[in-house]
């Protein structure tokens, strides 16, 4: 009779363990507002305007020697303190007093002036603006002659320096007389090796805009 309650009591105390309360013990819902989100960084673009720089490279001879120079001259029209440097471009108009020209020899700059710029409409200036600017290009509108037409350009940023670069062919711009009467006036300097005086149509130009990023 002992033995028989004994064993009873030990299958109680099991069926009682069984029966107790299984649930696991309840999670803390994780406080997701809690978790402080990184801080996105905003930048400014701010040009630094006393040291933009308008360079040109023309051509002579049919081996297509480069001749370099700059305009130092230039008058930019821009939103500054931009939120991208897209902004900044898309945003500029500018005027180049092309009697700045600056070749690094004042008698070819003389004569660049009389035979080339002279021979233009309204001449004394260069005016333009960049319609649009993504992606690494840029459409970009000039006066020449009277003449307003687009060309499209690249650009570039790194080291706080934007780099805008296009090729303008003064034929499109009814240039032919400046371009035949600068030839003739500097035949010596154009004529290459082979005998043949040729300044080309084609000017490549550089625009180096020096900009200030301020991130917070």
């Amino acid at each position: 009779m002992k033995r028989l309650i004994y064993v009873l009591g030990i299958a109680a105390t099991i069926m009682m363990s069984s029966c107790g309360n299984s649930q696991k013990p309840e999670e803390k819902p994780q406080n997701h507002s809690a978790e402080q989100k990184p801080k996105q960084e905003t930048c400014i673009y701010a040009v630094v305007q006393d040291s933009l720089k308008v360079y040109w490279t023309a051509f002579k001879h049919t081996a297509k020697v480069p001749v370099k120079g700059a305009f130092d001259t230039v008058t930019v029209t821009l939103k500054n303190n931009a939120e991208t440097v897209e902004q900044i471009l898309a945003s500029a108009s500018f005027a180049v007093q092309t009697y700045s020209v600056n070749s690094g020899d004042e008698g070819r700059d003389a004569k660049i002036r009389s035979f080339y710029f002279d021979k233009l409409a309204n001449g004394k200036t260069i005016q333009g603006k960049i319609l649009s600017a993504a992606n690494g290009e840029a459409d970009i509108e000039l006066t020449i002659n009277n003449i307003i037409k687009t060309v499209k350009g690249k650009y570039s940023t790194g080291e706080n320096l934007l780099k805008l670069k296009t090729v303008v062919n003064m034929e499109d711009f009814n240039a032919q007389e400046s371009i035949e009467a600068l030839q003739e006036a500097c035949k010596e300097k154009h004529t290459g090796s082979d005998g043949i005086t040729k300044l080309w149509s084609e000017v490549e130009i550089l625009a180096q805009v020096p900009y200030k990023k301020q991130c917070k």
